[in-house]
């Protein structure tokens, strides 16, 4: 699929803004009917090695998948399809007549999983993935692993397309050979009313999706020419809103000239660590080189400016935080969680997410499992330092060499 170079500049000049964009309509309805079988073959072969109850789902043959998604948000009322809610009969099916399953048996997804279920070694039907060259999706897989999936994640598929575009690496662009696919995984929250447990575990608390970097892996201890940025494709598998536990972003702060002010800090000095900066997106005069290296900085810098820490965050959205003492939470949080978007979306829509912005999501207190498909390209491989450093963490497979393998 061509992309247009004049929609693509607005989502990145949009990104880099922000830190996070929205792209509508991003896959087909035949695209997302083969993400999401996959994910339902995923989801099936994760219970089955845990030893949990399989039970029919929206993507297996006894349901349509060819119901549109109102029919699919009717389902879900009722507590139909991809997990059934107690109604009080003892039946979960929320219809009252006492003879259908209970959502409890979902709960592994979030205790066991976090909700994150990986693709590459969900199943048995394929050595061990190989970091560079992948190799997880095989025809006849038994968990429904769908080759046609990779189409979809190579340089001129729907996803594979928009983050080469986000992470500026175009045709001619200096950073053209860089991309790697990064990691690969679905996310599927259950119904949080399963149990308490449930709902807790299926929340995201306030990160960036690079804090597990560590400092000096993210390159915060230099220019960041050592930093391998890469963007999150949340692809969202089911209409997604507040109640079924849609993702919530804390854009970038207000970029100002010559300083760049913090959201709850005392501002203006850049944030910990940072030299202030313009806080601007990179200018149209810069080489390609410049450019690509420019993107990687100006992320970097964009996230020192928020002043504030997603523990912080955490703490204030709890209520957690010393209330009339005189230290200015109240205002703090009033202030910060204004701009806080939710990001509510149609299935088949992608949220873009630098590796550097913060957000976070609730439990889905829906009566229907909310599926997502969060593929990740980084800007060269991802490696860690220290004891394990050079080592290449979870995948890097070259865009361009994604699909051309031996099934």
């Amino acid at each position: 699929m061509a992309r247009d170079d004049d929609d693509d500049d607005d989502l990145l000049e949009r990104f880099d803004r922000d830190g996070y964009v929205v792209v509508p309509r991003v896959l087909t309805s035949e695209e997302l009917e083969i993400v999401r079988r996959e994910c339902g073959g995923v989801t099936r072969a994760y219970a089955t090695r845990g030893g949990h109850r399989v039970v029919a789902t929206d993507d297996d043959e006894d349901l349509d998948d060819d119901d549109d998604d109102e029919t699919r948000r009717k389902r879900a009322r009722r507590g139909r399809g991809r997990g059934r809610v107690d109604d009080g009969d003892g039946d979960g099916d929320g219809d009252g007549d006492g003879d259908g399953d209970d959502a409890s048996h979902l709960q592994w997804l979030s205790t066991s999983h976090g909700c994150v279920l990986e693709v590459p070694g969900c199943c048995d039907c394929c050595d061990v993935p190989d970091k560079i060259r992948g190799g997880y999706r095989v025809r006849g897989c038994v968990a429904r692993c769908d080759p046609a999936v990779d189409a979809l994640l190579s340089r001129d598929g729907a996803l594979g397309s928009l983050a080469v575009a986000l992470l500026r690496a175009r045709p001619g662009d200096a950073a053209a050979d860089s991309v790697c696919l990064f990691n690969d995984q679905y996310i599927v929250k259950p119904p949080s009313r399963a149990s308490a447990s449930a709902s807790a575990s299926s929340s995201f608390a306030w990160h960036v999706d690079s804090q597990w970097l560590g400092d000096e892996d993210a390159g915060d201890d230099d220019d960041g020419s050592g930093y391998a940025p890469y963007v999150s494709l949340w692809t969202a598998l089911d209409d997604v809103d507040d109640v079924n536990g849609a993702v919530m972003v804390l854009p970038y702060p207000p970029a100002t000239r010559g300083k760049s002010g913090g959201d709850g800090g005392d501002g203006g000095d850049g944030g910990d660590g940072g030299d202030g900066g313009d806080g601007a997106s990179p200018t149209k005069t810069e080489t390609k080189k410049t450019k690509t290296a420019s993107a990687a900085r100006h992320h970097l810098e964009r996230s020192r400016a928020y002043g504030v820490t997603p523990s912080r965050l955490d703490a204030l959205s709890r209520g957690e935080c010393a209330r009339g003492d005189g230290d200015g939470s109240e205002d703090e949080t009033s202030r910060i969680f204004a701009r806080v978007r939710v990001c509510a979306m149609r299935a088949g829509s992608v949220l873009a997410l630098s590796d550097r912005v913060l957000h976070c999501s609730g439990p889905n207190a829906s009566g229907a499992s909310r599926r997502a498909w969060m593929p990740q390209f980084s800007l060269g491989a991802v490696r860690r330092s220290g004891p394990a450093e050079g080592g290449v963490v979870a995948l890097a497979v070259p865009i361009d060499g994604i699909g051309r393998r031996k099934e």
